[in-house]
């Protein structure tokens, strides 16, 4: 098992949540089935490691030396969701909820917050410049929307009803792992907020379901 399965399990354990890890063959299939609220959810667990250029500018700091790094916001947790959605696709077959569970196991832990999670599920932030056609009249900014990369649309990845980013407490190891989750505003079979609710997670979601259209998360009150 690896280290993000291992904090999945004990997530469970702890908050009571009944699991079943799904035996794997030689197709690609989710990681787990879980009752919530007596509601079986497909969960797929995915984790984010270094890659290359981070192992190596880690270990420069590891030595005392300075570390540079530089990563498009939201492109690691977008990769995750196009290959979770795939494998959830097959065992929910548009009838039960699945959520797209990643744990970033860099030593920064910055891929999951929520911007990049915002990113990765619908795009790029992208401005729309107004050109006046008086000349005396500068350049401004006509709209905000999101633009390219997005993963989320009501034509793809719809088989995902959520992505959780799922942390731990480095400073305190004993403390157990919690989830922040984040609603697909495009998901053929939606998972129900107050599911979450019970289990006292923190959640989000767009205001709005517009195509495209740049919105900031909203918080779930449970």
């Amino acid at each position: 098992m690896i280290i993000s399965e291992i904090l999945f399990e004990s997530f469970c354990n702890k908050r009571q949540i009944k699991y079943e890890k799904i035996t794997t063959s030689e197709h690609r299939t989710p990681d787990y089935k879980v009752i919530l609220s007596g509601i079986e959810v497909i969960v797929e667990i995915k984790q984010i490691d270094m890659n290359p250029d981070e192992k190596r500018e880690y270990d420069k700091f590891r030595k005392g030396g300075i570390a540079a790094g530089s990563n498009t916001i939201g492109k690691r947790v977008g990769k995750k969701i196009s290959d979770a959605n795939q494998q959830l696709s097959k065992l929910a077959k548009g009838r039960l909820p699945t959520i797209c569970i990643i744990y970033d196991n860099t030593p920064l832990g910055y891929h999951t917050d929520l911007n990049n999670i915002r990113f990765g599920m619908y795009g790029l932030a992208t401005a729309i410049i107004a050109k006046p056609s008086d000349r005396r009249v500068r350049p401004y900014i006509k709209e905000w929307k999101f633009g390219t990369k997005r993963k989320m649309t009501r034509a793809t990845n719809t088989s995902t009803s959520a992505v959780a980013a799922m942390f731990r407490e480095i400073e305190n190891p004993e403390h157990p792992p919690y989830l922040i989750v984040y609603h697909n505003v495009y998901a053929k079979v939606p998972l129900n907020p107050e599911i979450i609710a019970k289990i006292g997670l923190r959640q989000f979601t767009l205001p709005e379901e517009i195509e495209g259209k740049y919105q900031e998360w909203v918080e779930i009150n449970n």
